[in-house]
């Protein structure tokens, strides 16, 4: 991406806020329209032979770290780290930012909602509408 935005190869470019922090993608971009989604996640693979090995004492530890991490990560990337740190840094580049209007907004979520519909078959109900709260920021 970041060659490319250098380059001139691409003119748009539709990434998580954290994706264009990391990558430094803000030092080229120019504008930025700010849909309210987020999607953020670290995840953690093990193999299962591996897994089956650990002392139950660490797949514990593995365990708790997850829970809190599931209660806690979204409210503090989309209410900390994302307003103190990540957006400063993009104004600071001299990226202008652009809200959507609500009109906007909700021309947006009219059409994503046949989406949501879908994942929520494929996920469940309600995991499929965390996921979705998730994404829109919700707690």
């Amino acid at each position: 991406m970041l060659l490319a935005l250098q380059r001139g190869s691409v003119d748009v470019v539709v990434a998580n806020i954290s994706t264009i922090v990391s990558r430094n993608l803000h030092e080229q971009l120019r504008y930025c329209y700010k849909l309210p989604v987020t999607a953020y996640c670290l995840a953690v693979f093990f193999l299962a032979d591996f897994w089956r090995r650990l002392p139950e004492a660490v797949k514990s530890s593995f365990w708790e770290a997850g829970k809190w991490y599931d209660a806690n990560q979204a409210p503090t990337i989309n209410d900390k780290i994302y307003p103190e740190e990540s957006w400063p840094l993009v104004r600071k580049a001299g990226v202008e930012i652009f809200d959507p209007p609500t009109s906007e907004r909700e021309a947006f979520e009219a059409k994503a909602k046949p989406l949501w519909a879908a994942w929520k078959k494929r996920v469940g109900e309600e995991n499929g509408q965390r996921g979705i709260d998730l994404c829109l920021g919700a707690p």
